[in-house]
C-alpha cells in the first residue's frame, strides 16, 4: 500500500527500504545514515512535505526533533522502571527487551535527522569519538 500525504491523496514517494547484509553481520552507521535517508523521504512525502520547500524542511526538522525527545522521554522511563527508580504503583513488568527498544528508537530518530539535516552519521560519530578519545587521554594523562 502506497504511502498516503495528510489530505488523503496518494504520495509519490516509492521504492522499498534499503536492506543490509544478514541480522548476524552488525549494520555499520553508514548503512543506518542511508536507511534513515530513506525513512526521512517515506515520511515527509507520507506528511505532504515537499522536498524543495525550505518551511516544509523547517517543520520536518522541527516534528522530527520533537519525536526524539518523546522518544527520549519514553527510554527514560525504561530506564527508571528497570533499575526500580519508580513509586511502587509503576513498577512491575521491565525487562532489557523494552529499553532496548527504547534505545534503537532513540538512534533511529536521531539518524533521521541527521539525515535531513545533510549530516553523514558515520562521520559525525567518528569525529566525536576521536573527540572523547582525545579528551580521555589528555585527562590521564596519556
Amino acid at each position: 500500500m502506497a504511502p498516503t500525504s495528510r489530505d488523503g491523496e496518494a504520495s509519490t514517494f516509492g521504492g522499498s527500504a534499503p536492506t543490509f547484509g544478514d541480522e548476524a553481520g552488525g549494520m555499520a552507521l553508514e548503512e543506518l545514515g542511508q536507511w534513515a535517508a530513506w525513512q526521512a523521504d517515506r515520511l515527509a512525502a507520507v506528511f505532504g512535505l515537499a522536498a524543495d520547500d525550505a518551511r516544509d524542511r523547517e517543520f520536518f526538522l522541527l516534528a522530527q526533533s520533537a519525536k526524539l525527545g518523546e522518544e527520549a522521554g519514553e527510554l527514560q522511563r525504561e530506564v527508571l522502571g528497570f533499575v526500580r527508580y519508580q513509586r511502587a504503583d509503576k513498577l512491575g513488568g521491565f525487562t532489557l527487551e523494552p529499553a532496548a527498544g527504547e534505545v534503537a528508537d532513540v538512534m533511529i530518530c536521531a539518524a533521521i535527522l541527521a539525515a535531513r539535516m545533510g549530516i553523514d552519521l558515520d562521520a559525525a560519530v567518528r569525529a566525536k569519538m576521536a573527540k572523547v578519545a582525545f579528551v580521555n587521554d589528555t585527562l590521564s594523562g596519556g
